[in-house]
C-alpha cells in the first residue's frame, strides 16, 4: 500500500478549515521545574491543544492513539536514564516532528539525540530565546492565519 503525504503547510491548511485544533506533546519530567518551559507550554497552548505528559507510560499511551492531529512532541530529558527510555520508543515516535532538549551538552548524549532526527536540538542549560522562535515557526507553520512577531534578543559576545 502507498502512502503519499501532504507537505506539513497543505495538511494544515486543510485541518485548520475542518476546524480540527492540533495537538502538541511536551514530555515534561517531575523532576524539571524550569519556568520557562511552562510559558512554553502557555504559547502553544494559545494555537494548539498542549498535552502534557510526566511519565514514559503516559507518553506511551498518548503516542499510541491515533495522531492524525499531532502536530509535533517537545521531549525535554533531565538525565541520560530518560533518554535512553526515549530511545526505546523508537516506532512510536517515527514519522513525528520532534523538538528535544537534553540534559547536557556531552558528545555522547549529542550522538544519543540525533537518533530521533530532531527538528531542533538544544540542552537544558540553553537560555536563549531560541526554543521560543522554533516552536513559534512551527505553530505558524499549522495555522495559516497566524504570524507571529518575535523579538530577537541578540548575542553578546565578550572580547
Amino acid at each position: 500500500m502507498l502512502y503519499i503525504r501532504e507537505p506539513l503547510s497543505e495538511l494544515a491548511n486543510t485541518i485548520y478549515k475542518m476546524g480540527v485544533q492540533m495537538r502538541v506533546i511536551f514530555f515534561l519530567p517531575e523532576s524539571i521545574s524550569d519556568e520557562r518551559f511552562q510559558g512554553l507550554v502557555e504559547l502553544v497552548n494559545s494555537q494548539a491543544e498542549a498535552v502534557v505528559v510526566q511519565t514514559l507510560e503516559d507518553l506511551t499511551h498518548k503516542l499510541r492513539q491515533p495522531k492524525h492531529d499531532l502536530a509535533f512532541a517537545v521531549l525535554i530529558t533531565s538525565n541520560q536514564e530518560e533518554l535512553t527510555s526515549l530511545i526505546k520508543l523508537g516506532i512510536l515516535l517515527e514519522d513525528l516532528r520532534i523538538v528535544l532538549i537534553l540534559p547536557d551538552r556531552e558528545g555522547d548524549t549529542i550522538t544519543m539525540g540525533h537518533k530521533f532526527y530532531p527538528r531542533f536540538l538544544s540542552d537544558i542549560e540553553d537560555k536563549s530565546n531560541t526554543l521560543e522562535l522554533v516552536i513559534n515557526k512551527m505553530l505558524d507553520n499549522l495555522n495559516p492565519n497566524r504570524k507571529t512577531q518575535v523579538q530577537v534578543t541578540p548575542l553578546t559576545f565578550k572580547s
